[in-house]
């Protein structure tokens, strides 16, 4: 309900969500709040498969809303974690969109996402592009990403690149040279993809 980032397994998490639980508990009946509590927790807002469309306080849950319901919350198991700035570009020439297929050994190895640069936090996206055929300033999506894995924090901005029909060919050669794939826009859906993806794409209509 209120997205707590903190590892609640450690010492700083426990104490954050046991004050957490003293504000809320009420004094008066401590009790049955304990036990309403223990059964929400046992019928519903269970650790693997949570019955959220069922959940009456669906509407102010940080994790519902934010898709992050299989990441909160946050259990490390003493792993350290690295957060990382990525920027996704999502390059189209008609109907036709660049993709990129996770090679072996990646976190998601096997699955298809956009042309990517990662960047120190601070650094600009001017710094960072290096990606032919551009007429004028990519789009930027205003809505930034965070996805939450075991070890690694992620957070994500995606930007768009429109190529011109008659640069086809040589968008073709680069993504060649480059290996990314060109998939047209009713074959994006059968694309095996990450979640931090999926979401992107919902919020886009897909």
């Amino acid at each position: 309900v209120f997205g707590i980032e903190t590892d609640i397994g450690s010492g700083k998490g426990k104490r954050e969500f046991q004050e957490l639980a003293d504000q809320l508990i009420p004094q008066d009946n401590a009790a049955e709040y304990n036990q309403a509590m223990m059964d929400f927790g046992a019928r519903l807002c269970v650790p693997n498969k949570p019955d959220c469309m069922n959940c009456p306080i669906q509407g102010s849950c940080f994790a519902f809303k934010n898709n992050l319901v299989s990441e909160l919350p946050v259990k490390i198991n003493k792993t350290k974690v690295r957060d990382r700035h990525l920027h996704y570009f999502v390059i189209r020439c008609g109907e036709s969109w660049v993709w990129k297929k996770r090679s072996s050994g990646d976190i998601w190895e096997g699955l298809f996402d956009f042309p990517v640069i990662e960047k120190e936090e601070e650094e600009s996206l001017e710094e960072g592009l290096a990606i032919p055929l551009i007429a004028g300033e990519p789009k930027v999506f205003p809505k930034k990403y965070r996805h939450i894995l075991s070890h690694q924090r992620l957070h994500a901005e995606f930007s768009e690149i429109e190529i011109p029909r008659e640069n086809r060919s040589t968008l073709e050669i680069w993504a060649e040279q480059e290996g990314y794939l060109l998939v047209e826009e009713e074959k994006i859906e059968y694309l095996a993809k990450p979640k931090l993806i999926v979401n992107f794409l919902t919020d886009q209509g897909f």
